[in-house]
């Protein structure tokens, strides 16, 4: 049984506002593209929230692949759909499903890198972006960097970055892994004057000794 749309939208922000300081973003110069992916790094656990976070903002529905039965469950109505590992059949039918729901007008979420790992390095993109090019040649491909860091507060601070989208024409693995590196190579210090960019999203739980 899934939860409510509601509950989903309040499990993920509250999340996110219990456990950051705050959530930054430099958004996306025109969210309203279609059909449309945003591709993203993954360097941290949260970064599926994140992107949620910034789909809220932006008035936008997502759909995205997941392999854990639970989250599935819980979010399934923030538009994850079950894709069980061991059974690829079902992992391909529901990846065809996704792109559907894209053509109809949501966002497909992809982390093209496959896994979660320790930053600093974009590991090698994996064929997904360059196959959904192929199948759907209308489709802008919008990058995402997500910086995590732990400095100056008891709780972490977010970065999401969003750069310029890249037309299907140009999509391949290394313009995708290219974005994502320089997307994340960002000196924090300078986004946190940079105001006129760089905007709040969540405002989180503030310090102990705030």
């Amino acid at each position: 049984m899934h939860v409510p749309k509601v509950i989903a939208r309040q499990i993920i922000l509250s999340n996110l506002q219990k456990r950051f300081r705050r959530v930054l973003w430099n958004p996306p110069s025109d969210p309203n593209f279609n059909p449309v992916v945003w591709f993203a790094n993954h360097h941290s656990w949260h970064d599926g929230f994140l992107v949620y976070a910034s789909l809220d903002k932006c008035g936008r529905e997502g759909v995205d692949l997941v392999t854990d039965p639970l989250a599935a469950r819980i979010f399934g109505r923030a538009g994850a759909i079950h894709a069980p590992e061991s059974d690829a059949t079902a992992r391909g039918l529901n990846f065809r499903k996704c792109l559907r729901e894209m053509q109809a007008g949501k966002v497909l979420v992809i982390f093209p890198e496959g896994e979660l790992h320790r930053p600093p390095l974009v590991e090698k993109i994996r064929p997904g972006l360059v196959r959904i090019a192929k199948w759907e040649p209308r489709t802008a491909f919008q990058p995402i960097g997500i910086r995590v860091e732990m400095s100056m507060h008891e709780r972490p601070e977010a970065w999401i970055n969003f750069g310029k989208a890249i037309p299907a024409s140009r999509i391949s693995n290394e313009v995708a892994g290219s974005a994502l590196e320089n997307l994340i190579s960002f000196s924090t210090e300078e986004a946190c004057q940079d105001s006129q960019n760089w905007k709040i999203l969540v405002e989180g739980s503030k310090s102990a000794h705030e």
